[in-house]
């Protein structure tokens, strides 16, 4: 959120999902620069960054960790200048997902 020019707000929900209680989303709404399109379909890419010391290594293994545990992160954002939200959805205990019969304590 860092640029933007006017207040910044970070909006945090945790909850269960509407579509499957047994699943848990937790996702953070920004008013920062926001996301062209275009990049979208590229920011969870190994590599990819549009800052120019960044390594584009941290989206790429968050998405990475978030599906090895059976869930998903994924990104909206309306273009430039309006902000993005991020989602982390995941199983609510990784070991169910993963069907290895343990349990969280």
């Amino acid at each position: 959120m860092r640029d933007v020019g006017r207040e910044r707000r970070l909006t945090i929900h945790l909850g269960p999902s509407p579509a499957d209680p047994r699943r848990l989303v937790l996702s953070m709404k920004d008013t920062g620069v926001g996301i062209p399109h275009e990049n979208l379909t590229r920011i969870f890419n190994h590599g990819f960054t549009t800052k120019p010391d960044g390594h584009g290594f941290g989206l790429h293994g968050s998405a990475l960790a978030a599906s090895a545990m059976g869930g998903s992160l994924t990104a909206h954002s309306d273009g430039p200048d309006t902000g993005a939200t991020f989602t982390l959805e995941l199983p609510v205990t990784a070991a169910e997902a993963a069907g290895d019969g343990r349990r969280a304590a």
